[in-house]
């Protein structure tokens, strides 16, 4: 759709309406109050407005004029603060991205309207500009069979599980491609089906995890995922603005439903997994000093999760059982073996 194309659209309809779209929605409680929000083709400005009434700085970019247009006047009407926002209407291939700069870039349905070569530049980009502890989100139409449809060099159409190699160095939050049905809207508006991926993913270059023995019994995490079975400590990211203590904390809690003491780092790597290879990972001894094991209610014990797949069974282990078990990472298992299962 033209850029003229979407002027006139927009000069008489409210296309996308003003409640946020629902990507957005699932983290909002996560960001950091006041940080930095980038929205690359951002319309009337659903999102962008909605994160500047939150409190964020907001930065938005759309090479329609009357959508930029609405926005100001927007702005002006709601009497928010124009201090707090920038306004650009320009092509987002053309727009440099400032890197380590956003807690949050939103490219929600604008990607496929750029040339392929275009669209990859401008992921590239993203995944510069995101902090550490920041998110992107991302929505765009892709092909279930790439040859099944004609590719011209004006629009991107992202292939079936592109979009998650591309971000395999981020923690993916969320994650689906499905066929939607639409009834139709200003500019198109008879009934039409599309092919859309939608994801969030943070960009996380630290992990941590709690060791917590007890009575010569170690807690773990036993996982059932694709077929193998394998144990693993408590444990995950470190968000933004949180120490790794906290994150244990945290991670505890949700995982486990328990409270710990954190004590000292026992063993540290860089993680050789393939969604999370390269970022630091820290082991700490922990104590438990309150809750009841098995009352997590962290993402990972809720039903329909689209990331967190599998079985998780939670269970204290004999330490001499140690050497029995397929317990990741390697290197780990094998220091807790030297330390503690033969009976140190």
């Amino acid at each position: 759709m033209t850029t003229i194309k979407y002027d006139q659209i927009y000069r008489h309809h409210n296309v996308w309406g003003e409640k946020p779209n629902p990507l957005l929605q699932k983290i909002l409680e996560k960001l950091e109050p006041g940080s930095e929000f980038l929205d690359l083709g951002c319309g009337q400005g659903r999102d962008a407005l909605f994160m500047l009434q939150k409190g964020f700085k907001v930065t938005a970019i759309d090479n329609s004029e009357e959508g930029i247009k609405k926005m100001r006047e927007a702005i002006a009407a709601k009497k928010l603060s124009l201090s707090r926002i920038r306004l650009f209407c320009q092509n987002i291939a053309t727009f440099k991205i400032e890197p380590n700069k956003y807690s949050t870039i939103n490219a929600y349905n604008s990607l496929h309207f750029l040339a392929k070569p275009d669209a990859l530049r401008s992921l590239v980009q993203i995944k510069q500009a995101v902090k550490n502890g920041g998110y992107a989100i991302i929505s765009c139409f892709f092909i279930k069979k790439p040859l099944a449809k004609k590719i011209d060099n004006k629009h991107c159409f992202i292939a079936a599980g592109e979009l998650m190699k591309i971000f395999s160095d981020f923690e993916i939050i969320l994650y689906e491609e499905k066929t939607t049905d639409n009834k139709g809207h200003a500019g198109c508006p008879e009934p039409h089906r599309h092919n859309v991926v939608k994801m969030i993913a943070q960009k996380v270059t630290q992990r941590a995890r709690a060791i917590i023995i007890a009575k010569r019994k170690i807690l773990l995490i036993n996982r059932l995922k694709d077929h193998e079975s394998y144990w693993v400590l408590p444990g995950g990211r470190v968000e933004a603005n949180e120490t790794i203590e906290k994150a244990i904390r945290r991670e505890c809690l949700e995982e486990l439903g328990i409270k710990v003491r954190v004590k000292d780092l026992f063993y540290e790597e860089k993680s050789a997994k393939s969604e999370t290879a390269g970022q630091p990972e820290f082991f700490y001894l922990c104590e438990m000093t309150g809750g009841v094991i098995g009352t997590g209610q962290g993402p990972e014990f809720q039903s329909g999760s689209t990331i967190y797949q599998g079985e998780y069974d939670i269970k204290w282990v004999d330490l001499e059982k140690l050497p029995e078990l397929n317990l990741k990472p390697e290197e780990l298992k094998n220091k807790l073996i030297k330390s503690y299962a033969s009976g140190n």
